[in-house]
């Protein structure tokens, strides 16, 4: 075949099959190719996805950051909800008990006004029982008044003024609740009529001042002077 001059690429079978060879080289360099760019593209994604999630990362904990502060000042804010409501319901029973305080003190004010009204009363019926007992003083002659005995310039009085040059305010009774009550529990300042009751007398037995117990000029200025 040497001497002929035979060559193994003129061999047409021989050709084809280096053809064929070369075909499959060409093509499985072609899917090499091509699966490169695939690998290289899904690497490009993969970068882009670490990426991703890492930015998702940082947002994450920036969102936990943020959910922490508002869950301190929801804290917080609950706290002072609390307070709040303590001062109200402290404010509340403080409320009640100055309604407390205020109810009681109208009680007391309501008392007040009763033994006032009983110590007026009282006093109305000592003045009438004093008018009457003196008929031939022209004041008994006049209607009951609300004006008390004393006022009138009389040379003696109900209440024992003999002398007609004294005042007749001296021994005055004093009408107010406090003296009453004074003289009720022996710490009288002066004349009342809750003096009267002092020893257990009682509106129809008074208990008359002794004469002898007064002084020698009271008792001449009192013979000097007739009733009016």
């Amino acid at each position: 075949m040497t001497d002929r001059g035979d060559n193994p690429r003129d061999n047409p079978v021989f050709r084809n099959e280096i053809n064929t060879v070369l075909q499959h080289y060409l093509e499985t360099s072609q899917a090499l190719e091509a699966a490169t760019k695939e690998a290289t593209a899904l690497r490009k994604q993969l970068e882009e996805t670490e990426l991703d999630l890492a930015a998702m990362s940082e947002r994450e904990k920036a969102t936990m950051k943020q959910i922490q502060v508002a869950n301190k000042h929801a804290t917080e804010a609950d706290k002072r909800t609390n307070e709040a409501n303590k001062r109200a319901d402290h404010a509340t029973q403080r409320a009640h008990r100055a309604d407390k305080r205020a109810d009681e003190a109208n009680e007391r004010a309501d008392e007040a006004n009763k033994r006032a009204d009983a110590v007026s009363a009282l006093n109305v019926g000592l003045a009438q029982t004093h008018l009457g007992s003196h008929p031939t003083s022209p004041v008994s002659t006049r209607a009951p008044s609300m004006t008390a005995p004393w006022t009138t310039a009389q040379p003696q009085t109900p209440l024992g003024i003999t002398n007609p040059h004294r005042s007749p305010f001296v021994n005055a009774p004093d009408f107010s609740p406090r003296a009453v009550s004074g003289a009720s529990s022996g710490r009288s300042s002066g004349p009342s009529y809750g003096a009267l009751f002092t020893e257990g007398t009682s509106p129809g037995k008074r208990r008359r001042t002794d004469s002898s117990s007064e002084s020698p000029t009271r008792q001449a200025d009192a013979s000097a002077v007739p009733f009016l």
